[in-house]
């Protein structure tokens, strides 16, 4: 079964204070967080400290997106910050 639920864009009675907000920030830092707790920060050879400056390069422009964000749920979250190979320092294994 389908539900459609026609949405009325004059309709005043949900309103921005009603939907849930991402905190892009704290959401960066949790994940930033987990990944040098789990030794990533070593792993690319960049180090704690290092890892927290290529991530925080990201800050900016996550903020900046809040609005595009789907809301918060507990099985989702609005962004997945991935750590590309080319970020390593260290050299790429052989295959």
């Amino acid at each position: 079964m389908t539900v459609t639920v026609a949405l009325d864009p004059t309709d005043t009675s949900l309103t921005a204070r009603d939907a849930p907000v991402v905190d892009a920030g704290a959401e960066l830092d949790r994940q930033l967080h987990r990944l040098i707790d789990l030794g990533y920060g070593e792993l690319t050879g960049l180090g704690d400290a290092g890892l927290r400056d290529a991530v925080e390069s990201l800050r900016s422009t996550a903020v900046a997106r809040t609005s595009a964000m789907p809301a918060p749920a507990s099985s989702a979250v609005p962004f997945v910050v991935v750590l590309a190979p080319r970020l390593s320092r260290r050299p790429a294994p052989c295959r």
